[in-house]
């Protein structure tokens, strides 16, 4: 039996390992590729490890484009969007887990419905909002459309409704306003579900490349997603600038990863459900 259970895990070890390799060689290879000359990226057979690692790649992608203001740009308004979007969706899940009002739940359907539709639906909408406040072509029109999901409001309503309405029936009891219970009461007890839907709103707001692209012309006014597109020339792509930024870019979502690890496997979750 003992040897039967040793073979077994042998098996499955091996296999996980080699669906590990194939998830992670993209990603190697995006390393070592930043690492190249442009001969060595476009020759074949193909090129795996340079014939010497220095920083030149790096330092052509500050030279082709302003990357850190791009870099600046897109961590202002991650950090906006995560900020009021979570806040938001926060406010408005426990308001509809938790208060009963007149039309909460036609409310809410409304709020289903927006789920089904897709984003790219609301694109000209919210272009013309943008134009009529005089945004376009400036941070605000990245970040401040996104302050609101319905999505959101729907996933912090599902954890919410989680939170034991003896606990706020008690809390009330002691003369707490709603206030109070929402910030000392509800929302702790939800803090696993509000940092999921935080990384969630990280992860899409740095991956941005649509949004961003249909409402700013400024290359100081873009983001890193389609700043990096102009590495790319109409004939020829800069690949190895192009790996050694995409290197860069993606340090702040590995640091995320490292630090919030037990959340993401949550958060894969959710984005399965999504």
């Amino acid at each position: 039996m003992a040897n039967y259970r040793t073979r077994r895990l042998i098996f499955i070890y091996f296999f996980l390992s080699i669906g590990a390799l194939t998830m992670l060689w993209p990603f190697v290879q995006m390393i070592l590729g930043s690492f190249m000359t442009f001969k060595e990226s476009v020759s074949y057979p193909p090129t795996i490890i340079p014939s010497q690692f220095n920083l030149d790649n790096y330092m052509r992608v500050f030279e082709k484009m302003p990357f850190g203001t791009l870099y600046m740009n897109s961590i202002v308004t991650t950090v906006l969007r995560v900020i009021f979007n979570t806040a938001i969706s926060a406010l408005a899940g426990y308001t509809f887990a938790k208060f009963d009002f007149p039309g909460r739940n036609t409310i809410f359907k409304i709020v289903l419905a927006i789920m089904m539709v897709p984003g790219q639906i609301f694109l000209l909408p919210q272009y013309m909002t943008m134009k009529f406040f005089g945004w376009l072509d400036t941070l605000y029109a990245i970040w401040v459309p996104n302050i609101i999901s319905a999505y959101g409001v729907f996933m912090m309503r599902q954890f919410f409704l989680t939170v034991p309405n003896e606990l706020l029936e008690a809390a009330i009891i002691d003369a707490a306003n709603h206030t109070r219970i929402f910030y000392q009461i509800a929302l702790p007890l939800a803090k696993p579900g509000v940092l999921v839907y935080a990384l969630q709103v990280v992860i899409a707001s740095w991956n941005d490349l649509l949004w961003p692209l249909v409402v700013n012309t400024s290359i100081e006014k873009l983001t890193l997603p389609v700043g990096m597109a102009y590495l790319r020339g109409q004939y020829v792509v800069d690949t190895p600038a192009l790996m050694a930024a995409s290197v860069m870019a993606v340090i702040p979502i590995l640091l995320l990863y490292v630090i919030f690890q037990r959340y993401f496997k949550d958060l894969g979750f959710s984005a399965a459900i999504k």
